[in-house]
């Protein structure tokens, strides 16, 4: 049952996309926690001054947080760079309809791993708000009218 959607704003700056894998956990409010779930469209994820809108199974309870991982891609783990980073502008959390609790995450970052470091990475979120920006969901409703019909 895909009853989330969590979109993600990778940010307009120069060398802002990435190729990292992105993994997202949800907490419930029972303190239950999903299995990790890798976000990945077809095409490439994450360039620069995109959204990516991923639709998720939500499970049944109420999510509270999410926590975020992510790692090189296998095939981007030797490149002869000395980092990859990303600039992480925002990720919101929604019900498909729109309903229920709503987590928005701004953190405005550089995440950054070692080249060559084949290991996962937390990413740091810090607090949610708990209502998204009426322009962002104006943006993501877009987007997945666009995507999903």
């Amino acid at each position: 049952m895909a009853d989330l959607i969590i979109a993600i704003r990778t940010g307009d700056v120069k060398k802002g996309g990435t190729d990292f894998d992105v993994d997202v956990q949800l907490i419930y409010s029972d303190g239950s926690q999903s299995n990790w779930k890798t976000l990945d469209n077809p095409g490439d994820d994450r360039e620069r001054g995109n959204l990516n809108v991923y639709r998720v199974d939500g499970g049944s309870g109420e999510v509270a947080k999410l926590s975020m991982r992510v790692k090189h891609e296998p095939a981007h783990v030797n490149d002869d760079v000395s980092y990859d980073a990303w600039y992480l502008s925002w990720i919101a959390v929604t019900r498909t309809n729109l309903s229920g609790k709503q987590l928005f995450y701004k953190p405005n970052m550089w995440v950054e791993v070692a080249q060559g470091d084949p290991n996962w990475h937390d990413v740091g979120l810090g607090s949610p708000d708990l209502s998204i920006p009426g322009e962002v969901i104006i943006e993501i409703t877009s987007a997945v009218v666009g995507i999903f019909g």
